[in-house]
């Protein structure tokens, strides 16, 4: 293990790529090893440490890179004849927005959604509802709310003069959000690993489950292999997740419509239950289906990225885990169930914990973290019963 002193304007790779020393104990880890880079998101510094080290790396091709944005992804839907939102391009000032405003563009839209075009995780979108009509440039800008309260309107603005901002029609009786995540290997061949429905508020991930339900499974794993091709054919590389909407319908009625939303070519936050759980309970996916098993036994998971209490901030990580232990909730090997915990370094500091509950049922894994959730809010008369 390789400690890396990493300032907060620098990515990681660039904190290692000024770090002299730190490369050269990097180096000599390597002496004589085979090795490579396996990266969460393939940006320029990424790509320049891999030169520097002369090693090679999963993930998008340098030619490739910054391929996934919001007008991209569009396009490629477009060019598939898969059905996406309709929208109105890429604006960069608000002062264009208005205009084409007055002018009755959106006049069959309701509430736009304007997400910054090279954002992820849900940053940067924005909604704007046309309900009435703006007369200067100035009442738009005060109808527009930004979905995540650590973005300021201005900050946004000054992101949308630079990269630009999809402008798209938002999606009414959305019903759930559904995502699949590929693998493209250096062939170019595609793999469906999983599909997962998305826990959501607003545009914020809160986590996940997986696999994704059954009513539109199989048709969110077909589409997203049709888009991983076209995204291969076009160069792509590494992982690559498909951001999908289910609308209409709740149950298998025929109204219920999938709606493909965007493409991250990176890892995500439903790469790391999905490998944990593979990895742990030993499960293979059987592709036809969409589900992992094990002896014979289905293994589901959920994970869920802010489990939060003000009372984590008087507690260290380890009596988290002790937390866990005693009330029965860590991970059991041998019956393939129970909790595992991340960002445990920074429980004090935010207050919160990322999770994963596997489980051989949807209802056991909803309860693992219920469970959690009660003992970390009174954590002082559980470790004292501990």
């Amino acid at each position: 293990m390789l400690k890396v002193e990493q300032p907060p304007e620098l990515s990681l790779s660039a904190a290692l790529l000024a770090d002299k020393r730190g490369l050269d104990r990097l180096t000599s880890l390597l002496d004589g090893r085979c090795g490579g880079f396996d990266f969460w998101t393939v940006g320029e510094d990424e790509i320049a440490l891999s030169r520097a080290l002369d090693l090679p790396y999963i993930g998008m091709p340098a030619e490739c890179s910054g391929a996934d944005s919001k007008a991209d992804a569009k396009r490629i839907f477009k060019q598939l004849d898969v059905r996406t939102p309709s929208d109105f391009g890429v604006f960069f000032d608000l002062l264009s927005l208005w205009k084409h405003a007055s002018a009755g563009t959106f006049s069959q839209a309701r509430t736009l959604l304007l997400k910054l075009n090279n954002e992820e995780g849900g940053n940067g979108i924005a909604r704007l509802r046309l309900e009435v009509d703006f007369p200067t440039e100035d009442a738009l800008r005060q109808a527009i709310v930004v979905d995540k309260s650590y973005i300021t309107l201005s900050e946004f603005e000054e992101q949308m003069a630079v990269q630009g901002a999809l402008v798209e029609t938002f999606l009414t009786e959305i019903v759930a959000s559904p995502s699949v995540m590929l693998f493209i290997d250096d062939e170019g061949d595609v793999f469906c690993l999983a599909t997962h429905d998305q826990i959501l508020h607003n545009s914020m991930y809160l986590g996940c489950r997986f696999p994704a339900d059954p009513t539109y499974r199989e048709l969110v794993s077909r589409t997203g292999l049709i888009i991983g091709r076209e995204c291969a054919r076009e160069g792509w590389r590494g992982i690559v997740s498909v951001d999908f909407l289910w609308t209409g319908s709740g149950g298998d009625g025929d109204d219920g419509k999938l709606w493909a939303i965007e493409i991250n070519a990176r890892k995500g936050a439903t790469t790391h239950p999905y490998f944990w759980t593979r990895t742990l309970t030993g499960a293979s996916y059987d592709a036809d289906r969409g589900i992992l098993e094990v002896n014979g036994r289905q293994a589901v998971y959920r994970s869920a990225e802010y489990v939060t209490s003000p009372h984590l901030a008087d507690i260290s990580g380890s009596q988290v885990l002790r937390l866990i232990r005693h009330a029965g909730l860590e991970y059991d090997p041998d019956t393939k169930e129970g909790v595992l915990v991340h960002m445990l370094s920074c429980v004090q500091r935010h207050r919160k914990i990322g999770v994963t509950a596997i489980a051989g049922n949807h209802d056991d894994a909803d309860r693992y973290i219920r469970d959690l959730e009660r003992i970390i809010a009174d954590p002082a008369s559980e470790l004292c019963a501990s």
